[in-house]
C-alpha cells in the first residue's frame, strides 16, 4: 500500500501568504486546498497556486444541478485538480451528476459526514458512497473512523479517499494546537494510513509551524514508521 499523499489546508490565509507558504512547500506535497481564499482573491488564484502543486478547491458545492454547473465548469476551466460536492443527502445524487458531467480535467468528490462533527453518522456516510459510486465521482471526503467502515463494503474501496482532520503525534502535546481547533474526529497519520487514506489535509499543524517544511518531513516520517 503507496503511502498516502500530503494535502496542505490554506484556511485562513491572506493571498501572500497563502502564495509564499506554497512557495515553500512546492515539490514537498502533493497539492493545496483552498476554500475562503476564493472568496477572497476569485478563481485567479487557482491557476497562481497551481505553479506550486495540484489544486483541491473544497468549495463544498451544495445548491440546484444548474448553478453546481455553473460553478463546476468555472472551477475547472482555471485549473483545479479537485472540486468538492455534497453527497451526504439523497437528492445530492442530482448534484454530483452534473458535476461529474461538466468537470472536463477536473476529480469531483463527495463530502459525506464533516469531521467537525461530534458523531458520525454510518447512514449517511453509505449514501454518500452510494450516490458518489452511481453518479461516477471520483472519491469521497471523509474522516479515518469513516474509512475503516467503507473498507468494509468492497464496492467502496476503489474510490479515492481523502481524510482531514489529521493531527500529527507532536501536534496534539504542543501548545500550539490552542483551544481554535475545530476538528472534532481526528487522527494521527499513522493511523490515517493504516485505515487506508490516500490523501490526508493538515493545515495548522504546517501553516503554524515555524518551519512549514520541517513540519511536512516530521509528518512523512510518521507514515514511514507505520510501513516498518
Amino acid at each position: 500500500m503507496s503511502p498516502p499523499r500530503i494535502i496542505v489546508a490554506l484556511d485562513g490565509m491572506e493571498i501572500n501568504e497563502a502564495l509564499h507558504t506554497a512557495r515553500i512547500l512546492s515539490g514537498s506535497v502533493w497539492g493545496f486546498k483552498i476554500n475562503d481564499l476564493l472568496l477572497e482573491a476569485g478563481i485567479s488564484i487557482i491557476p497562481r497556486l497551481r505553479r506550486y502543486g495540484y489544486i483541491f478547491c473544497d468549495t463544498k458545492l451544495h445548491d440546484t444541478p444548474q448553478t453546481v454547473i455553473n460553478s463546476v465548469k468555472k472551477l475547472a476551466r482555471a485549473g483545479a485538480n479537485v472540486i468538492s460536492v455534497h453527497a451526504s443527502d439523497k437528492d445530492d445524487i442530482k448534484m454530483l451528476v452534473a458535476a461529474v458531467k461538466n468537470r472536463q480535467n477536473s476529480k469531483i468528490v463527495g463530502i459525506s459526514n464533516l469531521t467537525s462533527n461530534e458523531k458520525s453518522s454510518s447512514k449517511k456516510l453509505l449514501q454518500s458512497a452510494f450516490n458518489i459510486l452511481v453518479s461516477q465521482a471520483n472519491g469521497i471526503v471523509c474522516s479515518v473512523s469513516d474509512v475503516k467502515i467503507l473498507k468494509k463494503h468492497h464496492e467502496y474501496r476503489h474510490l479515492v479517499i481523502i481524510t482531514p482532520g489529521i493531527r500529527p503525534l507532536w501536534w496534539n502535546s504542543s501548545e500550539s494546537a490552542g483551544k481554535t481547533d475545530d476538528q472534532k474526529r481526528i487522527a494521527t497519520p499513522r493511523e490515517a494510513f493504516k485505515a487506508g487514506a490516500d490523501f490526508l489535509v493538515l493545515g495548522r499543524p504546517i501553516t503554524r509551524s515555524e518551519n512549514p517544511l520541517e513540519a511536512v518531513e516530521r509528518i512523512k516520517y510518521e507514515i514511514l514508521k507505520t510501513q516498518e
